[in-house]
């Protein structure tokens, strides 16, 4: 099987070859390993090739013929001290507002990827906290106040 995959998210999941990967096609899951990568990104699409290795080979008459759109998820690396943002925190040019001391301050933090759960960055100091959303009128140093997220309105 091929898969496609942006540069950016092939350099996050390095050392590649031999991870696990799940294909959903047409309801039907199939457990994968990633065999290979293209040696070359595409021109146009800027994307590279995985090329996947269907493990239960006894029911390789089964998979879904070639062409068929698939979901494909890759096992990435285990890594410590980083941040699982929601994709709302993410603002122009790939950074947040933070809260501190009662005003806005932009931080552009180290970017690792997207995951199922959101946005993965590397930690960094929070201030009092992570603006999630669009802020009308936001610039520097305007005064906010800090609440929770599940006490927003």
């Amino acid at each position: 099987m091929r898969a496609r995959i942006s540069a950016f998210d092939l350099n996050s999941l390095q050392p590649v070859i031999g991870r696990k990967a799940v294909v959903v096609a047409n309801g039907q899951a199939i457990d994968t390993v990633v065999e290979r990568v293209s040696k070359e990104v595409d021109i146009e699409t800027r994307l590279a090739s995985l090329y996947l290795e269907v493990l239960d080979q006894e029911n390789a008459a089964m998979l879904p013929p070639p062409g068929t759109f698939a979901d494909v998820t890759v096992q990435g690396p285990t890594q410590d001290d980083l941040f699982v943002l929601p994709e709302s925190a993410l603002q122009i040019s790939g950074s947040v507002w933070l809260v501190d001391d009662g005003q806005l301050t932009a931080y552009t933090p180290a970017s690792v990827g997207y995951s199922d759960g959101g946005w993965l960055v590397r930690a960094f100091d929070t201030r009092d906290g992570i603006v999630v959303g669009r802020v009308p009128g936001a610039r520097e140093g305007l005064g906010v106040n800090a609440v929770p997220a599940g006490a927003a309105q």
